[in-house]
């Protein structure tokens, strides 16, 4: 009797086990045809997806204004060089040499800060205009 037991509670454990993995499989066969239907997209479809595109990236309404991601690329750089300004100022003062705080600035901020700022905030950009096509689905 112990066996039967062992192997009713072993196909009551069995779907629970095999449900996210099954669920996976869903998730990447849908991934697999979205990426396969893409070319025939942009080909049928070229207009509405340069304008999707366009909306997503560079804004609509009201964040034409500003520019869309081209301003919030413009105020993250300037908050990195001001806290860079600042903490570079303080370091560089522990040291005694304050005075090359404008080269560290200068050279820190073409090099790392405005890359990765400009990376963050087209991802940040994109990210929100795909929701917002989302939410107005």
């Amino acid at each position: 009797m112990p066996s039967t037991r062992r192997v009713g509670s072993l196909r009551a454990v069995l779907p629970k086990v095999w449900r996210p993995v099954d669920n996976f499989g869903e998730q990447a066969l849908f991934f697999g045809e979205t990426v396969r239907y893409v070319p025939n997209a942009i080909t049928r479809y070229r207009k509405e997806t340069v304008r999707l595109i366009a909306e997503m990236t560079l804004g609509s309404g009201t964040l034409v204004m500003i520019g869309g991601s081209v301003g919030v690329v413009a105020l993250l750089t300037l908050a990195g060089g001001g806290i860079l300004a600042v903490q570079g100022y303080s370091s560089l003062g522990n040291v005694g040499v304050q005075a090359l705080t404008g080269f560290l600035s200068a050279f820190l901020n073409v090099r790392v800060i405005a890359p990765v700022n400009a990376g963050i905030a087209l991802a940040a950009t994109i990210g929100a205009g795909a929701t917002a096509q989302l939410g107005a689905m």
